[in-house]
């Protein structure tokens, strides 16, 4: 039954107005009675939600009620509304025929003269198209300020629209692109189609997703490397309307990648590098009557400027060399294959330790210049006789007595490379006991830094020689180079380190 015309009429107004200005509303008006029953529906409840008045008045406006809307909302509206206040919201409402549709709704309390609640008043308007054309036009940017180049093309393959980063990508404005075939953005030659782009047009029209990548050649600019995707859009009905294509440029990713495979070839070629100079070093040093000897070398990168060697002499005796070019990586290695070639030859051929590095400066001199110079001590031991003989250029070496007292084997003469025509003298003849103990090892053992800049030194590397006098010569060596890792606190090596023991045994009998 209708509400009393004092409860839906504004103040002074005839009741027959108020009925023709609800009849003739555009938005659906529902009326109901305080227990929420439907006393009144327009023409526009009617036309939107599908029910006619006859079918809706007496009903709960539940009839309307959607289970896509969060139930909170309910609760929110039934306790405003029942406070006196009016209620604004949007939400899903569901029709005779049970599709949803969108509204924006206002319900408000109906109060008499004397402040009562007769009823509620409740205005809705579907929205659900005004929503779509939102959800288009959000859509419609988001495809536009998108990084991916985007174009849209009809069933033809015609291109109708492209975004700002298809623009870029190509380096041609929109009103360029447009008309164009999807085809033709794979030529490389203006107004071709290329093979690429046939099977592209050949795939999608057979309603598959084509996936590739091709290279774009961009007017008057750097080509660019894309990552393509093209599929059919389908309609509805299942029917193809047009294609979609989007490009993304992976120029960045292609040049990372073709460096990293570069530094792979690179690092692949230093292991071969390294597996090659390994075999030059000796693998085991040699048996020699009274004597235990150790050399180990460790590279500071794959392959190094360090040497050492062990070569067969005269007799019984033992030459021995240990080398330093300076700076490390290929361009030291290289310069540390030809020494080693040099010395090997020349001791063949010579015993005088001054005059085969003197020789072996001549030889480098010329190939050297352009990288520094050798360090390099050789000496010749004889096992017989007890003696070591040596010669360094600009390297020396330490011998640690049975006692305990220190004799340096210094130098005497420049390093190889930096003059022609040096001649590089001998050093004195030198006894050796039982219990000596000769260090030869290049300037990266001393020269390990901690992480306070302190230096390793050779006071300290003569320490650990002491600290493991009474161990094989092997385990010496492990030993120095353990501790000047462990002084240098996980740093990495800034140079090569060699290190090479000759230890001094009781003769046999």
């Amino acid at each position: 039954m209708p509400l009393p015309a004092e409860n839906v009429q504004p103040p002074g107004a005839p009741p027959e107005m108020c009925l023709a200005a609800l009849e003739s509303a555009g938005e659906a008006i529902l009326i109901a009675d305080p227990d929420g029953s439907i006393i009144y529906v327009n023409p526009a409840f009617e036309r939107i939600t599908q029910y006619t008045r006859n079918e809706a008045v007496g009903c709960n406006p539940r009839l309307l009620k959607c289970d896509r809307n969060d139930p909170a909302i309910y609760t929110r509206l039934w306790r405003t509304i029942s406070e006196g206040k009016v209620w604004r919201g949007t939400f899903l409402n569901r029709k005779k025929d049970g599709s949803i549709y969108q509204v924006e709704q206002t319900i408000a309390p109906a109060i008499n003269g004397q402040g009562r609640t007769v009823g509620y008043v409740s205005v809705h308007r579907d929205v659900t198209d005004s929503r779509c054309t939102q959800d288009v036009l959000q859509l419609a940017a988001a495809v536009e300020s998108a990084g991916d180049g985007i174009a849209l093309a009809d069933v033809d393959g015609g291109i109708v629209y492209v975004n700002a980063a298809l623009e870029f990508i190509h380096g041609q404005l929109r009103t360029e692109l447009v008309g164009q075939n999807l085809q033709k953005l794979f030529s490389e030659v203006e107004g071709s189609v290329t093979l690429q782009g046939q099977r592209m047009w050949q795939t999608v029209t057979h309603g598959a997703v084509w996936r590739g990548a091709h290279v774009v050649q961009r007017p008057h600019r750097a080509p660019l490397h894309v990552e393509k995707t093209v599929a059919p859009v389908h309609n509805a009905a299942g029917s193809v309307i047009g294609y979609v294509s989007v490009e993304r440029d992976v120029t960045e990713w292609y040049a990372r990648r073709q460096v990293e495979g570069d530094l792979a070839a690179a690092h692949h070629e230093m292991e071969l590098a390294k597996a090659v100079q390994q075999k030059l070093f000796p693998c085991n040093a040699p048996t020699l009557a009274g004597f235990d000897l150790a050399g180990r070398t460790y590279p500071a990168d794959h392959v190094c400027g360090d040497y050492f060697d062990f070569i067969p002499g005269i007799g019984d005796s033992l030459g021995i060399a240990v080398g330093d070019v300076s700076g490390h990586g290929l361009s030291a290695a290289l310069l540390m294959v030809g020494a080693r070639a040099y010395v090997r030859s020349l001791s063949n051929s010579f015993f005088d330790v001054g005059e085969i590095l003197s020789r072996v400066n001549r030889l480098l001199a010329p190939d050297i210049e352009s990288v520094g110079f050798v360090t390099m001590l050789f000496a010749w031991l004889d096992p017989r006789q007890r003696t070591l003989v040596y010669a360094g250029a600009g390297h020396d070496g330490h011998l640690l007595h049975h006692g305990g007292q220190v004799l340096r084997l210094e130098s005497t003469g420049l390093p190889l490379g930096i003059r022609e025509d040096e001649l590089i003298a001998p050093g004195p003849e030198i006894e050796l006991s039982s219990g000596d103990i000769v260090l030869l090892a290049t300037d990266g053992l001393a020269e390990t830094h901690a992480p306070t800049g302190e230096l390793f030194g050779v006071r300290r590397a003569l320490d650990v020689v002491r600290q493991h006098r009474h161990e094989p010569a092997e385990a010496i060596v492990e030993a120095l180079h353990a501790a000047s890792r462990e002084f240098a606190q996980g740093a990495p090596k800034l140079d090569d380190i060699t290190i090479v023991l000759i230890k001094c045994e009781k003769p046999s009998v």
